[in-house]
């Protein structure tokens, strides 16, 4: 099968994670994979390449309006992006007819690019939905109500990476599937790692951003650092030094010195390994790579109850028959949450916590179910 792949991510996001590990599972299913990428030089095409797949480059970019106040400025944007979207799907249709592609799939939702080239040349579209587009402040391209109507026509098919994105937008049950992102191989978790071995420190993974609820955490671990002196916090992605909300992390932290702003690193599973505990403070995380991950690593969870945190700890309750997180829904509750983390055992829960996701998130797992869904497209599709 010839499979084409269209992202607009080109460096750090977890769209991009996810599109890299499905194309090589894809691939070391036998099958041909090519990426239509924004940029030949970039973290997202130096990785494709590696994997064996095929790099090509067109303008593409989420079909949303500029985000910007000025007027004029937002005009000129949004004309320039019209004409590299038309640009893009010129190019997308070559590449489509030069290399017989079979299946196209875009790798994000807010992404309306690939689909009208698709119906004209009469192949099918896969659309991958990862995000609540209201809680990303986007608006679709032409009217936000377009984007429900496009990815339920004749010919597109649509995976959500969680039951709930799917039950946002109505997905039709018997077309389109609730696929869960492979995070990691299983020989990641199949290592062992007791509580003794762990450090006295509190992990978070993410950006530093409201959305993130890091300045939540900061302040539940300051409260917590008053009883738990030696515990230490890190604080491990990126920020903007100049914005306000980092300001504010910041300030709290000045007064503080077990709390550590360590940007973005190369070693986060090292981190994981050596942690006693990872928060997911999260406000509205569409799946959250960084739970999934932790789980795998050993590393105890503490997460806050809702949206995509929610339903991987209730996967994995329902899954093991237990409970394979620390929950919380408040600053109080995370609080108590730290202080039950430091002082009580938790390796049963991390061990149900590590076998649901082994089963649940797996790479091998997640391209079984993918392949899967493409063999069905196609036979769908065209009646065979």
């Amino acid at each position: 099968m010839n499979i084409l792949y269209i992202a607009h991510t080109r460096d750090g996001s977890g769209a991009r994670v996810a599109l890299e590990n499905m194309a090589k599972g894809m691939i070391a299913k036998g099958h041909n994979v090519f990426v239509m990428s924004p940029a030949l030089d970039c973290k997202l095409s130096d990785n494709m390449r590696k994997i064996g797949a095929t790099v090509l480059v067109a303008p593409v970019s989420a079909t949303v309006y500029p985000n910007v106040r000025n007027p004029i400025r937002w005009i000129g944007l949004l004309l320039r992006n019209i004409i590299r979207w038309q640009k893009a799907k010129r190019i997308i249709l070559d590449t489509i007819v030069n290399n017989k592609i079979d299946i196209v799939h875009t790798n994000v939702g807010p992404m309306n690019i690939a689909p009208p080239v698709c119906r004209k040349l009469g192949i099918p579209h896969v659309w991958h939905i990862r995000e609540f587009q209201k809680n990303l402040f986007l608006t679709f391209f032409w009217t936000p109500s377009l984007f429900n109507k496009v990815i339920k026509q004749k010919g597109n098919y649509n995976i959500a990476i969680t039951k709930s994105i799917f039950q946002y937008y109505s997905l039709r049950d018997n077309i389109d599937r609730v696929i869960y992102d492979g995070v990691f191989p299983k020989n990641v978790a199949e290592n062992q790692y007791t509580k003794q071995q762990r450090k006295k420190v509190v992990l978070f993974v993410g950006r530093v951003e409201e959305v993130k609820g890091t300045l939540d955490l900061i302040q539940a671990f300051v409260k917590f650092q008053q009883e738990h002196p030696e515990w230490k916090l890190l604080v491990v992605g990126a920020y903007n030094e100049h914005s306000l909300y980092y300001q504010s992390c910041k300030q709290i932290c000045d007064t503080s010195t077990n709390i550590e702003f360590m940007g973005k690193r190369a070693d986060v599973y090292e981190l994981m390994r050596e942690a006693r505990v990872l928060v997911m403070s999260s406000k509205r995380e569409g799946f959250g790579f960084v739970t999934a991950e932790a789980m795998a690593n050993g590393c105890l969870v503490i997460g806050r109850n809702t949206a995509g945190t929610k339903e991987q700890l209730d996967n994995g309750a329902d899954l093991t028959g237990g409970e394979i997180a620390l929950r919380y829904d408040n600053q109080d509750e995370l609080l108590k949450q730290l202080e039950n983390a430091a002082d009580h055992d938790y390796t049963d829960m991390q061990e149900r916590a590590k076998k649901a996701v082994i089963e649940l998130y797996s790479l091998e797992n997640a391209s079984d179910k993918i392949e899967n869904y493409y063999k069905w497209i196609m036979k769908d599709y065209y009646g065979k």
